[in-house]
């Protein structure tokens, strides 16, 4: 089949690393700054009800990542073939893609409906974090399905070039959801004041519109996605194909998240100041974080695609330019926010004390930048190449090895404060970084078929 017998829109610009990467960074700020407004509009009812919404984000993550591992799996496949021409593996892979995460996400509500409670138990969070906590959990869980096949649809869209439909739907959800926060956050417009648990509502709201929207351009043949005639019937073959590079990155998530969680518990231990503290730097670094997931995506599509085109060697600089640009755009971020760090804190909770904490928890993130620029960006080549294993026994060896295991004797056994807690990220993505460039640099990945 030709590269042009297929039903779709224009084709996106000649392909960068930056003509991708700019369109995934904005698209990340603005879900940044809806997660910010989330946190304000919640922070206004006070600590706990913020603490809540924070940990609750945190285990949503948790129940995302068997479809985010699947995004990842379609984004390789889906890569290469567009580089090699295939445009009918394409529309085969995508539709099956999206058939597969309705089916996982739907199991992964089931499961998560009978852990709500039991993650904030296990965490270790105080009783009315926990009580607030699990409304705001059950909501954001309605929302996995829409966002399920909208991750699907995006992963293909920017493997093949595309990173500006995903960023305009972006865009569309996070307006609606601030309108909503306001609606079922404070009970405006006749319905219930909800707290917490409103601003999970309005976030799956949002998320069902968008997806909507997203499905319908697709249908219509108004994005670069070929419509070749694919089958909807369950093809397991195509399945297996996403699942086996998808699995490792689901491994990873997972772990990642368990140990995020765990490391959140340490902090629990030491009060909600502390952890509040943690939460809101965290939030406030994911701005310093946006260029890392737009060159985490670019390195992903460019070296899928030149693998697919037979240019291997093209395709190893593409991950190194993503690498260099990443630490340049992180390194700079993250020193603005440094020095703006107390008005932003603010922005957030009016505490001295969580303030205080907070000012020593950022110095420690923003000595992590470069390390982290370099992670982002190399471990997004190699997931492109189909290498999802690489990352999870990185991510494992860290985080085991290197930040939960010195965190629980810091915590736990030298009872040291929460500073010496913190610094074990400094030792982790150093750890993280280092094996990610041994294994790219080896260049084992170039073999690797999808």
């Amino acid at each position: 089949m030709s590269k042009i017998e297929s039903t779709a829109g224009p084709s996106p610009a000649p392909l960068s690393v930056w003509s991708l990467a700019w369109p995934t960074m904005l698209a990340m700020a603005s879900h940044t700054a809806t997660r910010w407004a989330d946190m304000k509009m919640v922070g206004v009812l006070g600590e706990v009800p913020l603490a809540a919404v924070t940990v609750g984000g945190q285990a949503t993550w948790l129940f995302q990542m068997a479809v985010i591992a699947l995004s990842v799996g379609l984004t390789a496949i889906v890569a290469r073939a567009y580089g090699a021409g295939r445009f009918d593996e394409v529309d085969q892979a995508t539709r099956q893609a999206v058939s597969l995460s309705v089916v996982v996400s739907i199991v992964t509500f089931g499961v998560g409906l009978l852990l709500l409670e039991p993650i904030f138990v296990w965490i270790g969070t105080e009783a009315e974090v926990t009580a607030l906590g699990t409304g705001y959990l059950f909501w954001m869980l309605t929302g996995l399905v829409p966002i399920a096949v909208s991750m699907q649809l995006a992963s293909s869209l920017r493997a093949g070039g595309d990173a500006m439909t995903p960023l305009w739907l972006g865009l569309i959800a996070n307006v609606l959801n601030v309108g909503l926060n306001w609606i079922f956050i404070y009970g405006h417009w006749g319905a219930p004041a909800m707290g917490a648990a409103g601003a999970g509502l309005a976030s799956s709201l949002s998320l069902v519109v968008a997806t909507l929207l997203l499905v319908v351009w697709w249908r219509k043949g108004w994005t670069i996605l070929p419509i070749t005639g694919g089958r909807w019937t369950l093809d397991f073959a195509m399945w297996r194909r996403i699942a086996v590079i998808g699995a490792p990155s689901a491994a990873e998530g997972v772990l990642f998240n368990v140990v995020m969680l765990a490391f959140v518990g340490l902090m629990a231990g030491y009060g909600t100041a502390e952890l509040v503290a943690y939460q809101i730097g965290v939030q406030i670094f994911m701005l310093a974080f946006l260029p890392g997931h737009g060159f985490e995506v670019a390195a992903s599509a460019l070296v899928g695609q030149n693998l697919g085109a037979g240019r291997p060697e093209q395709a190893e600089r593409e991950g190194w330019k993503a690498a260099r640009m990443a630490m340049v755009f992180m390194v700079g971020m993250a020193s603005v926010l440094f020095v703006a760090s107390e008005p932003l804190g603010r922005f957030f909770i009016d505490s001295d004390e969580v303030i205080g904490l907070f000012q020593s928890f950022i110095i420690i993130l923003a000595l992590c930048m470069p390390m982290l620029a370099v992670d982002f960006a190399i471990g997004g080549a190699l997931r492109g190449a189909g290498d999802t294993r690489t990352p999870m026994v990185a991510l494992l060896v860290a985080l085991a090895g290197f930040r939960l295991l010195p965190g629980y004797f810091i915590a736990n056994v030298f009872g040291l404060d929460v500073e010496y807690l913190w610094s074990v990220l400094l030792v982790d993505f150093t750890v993280r970084t280092a094996l990610l460039c041994w294994a790219f640099r080896r260049g084992k990945w170039k073999l690797k078929v999808v």
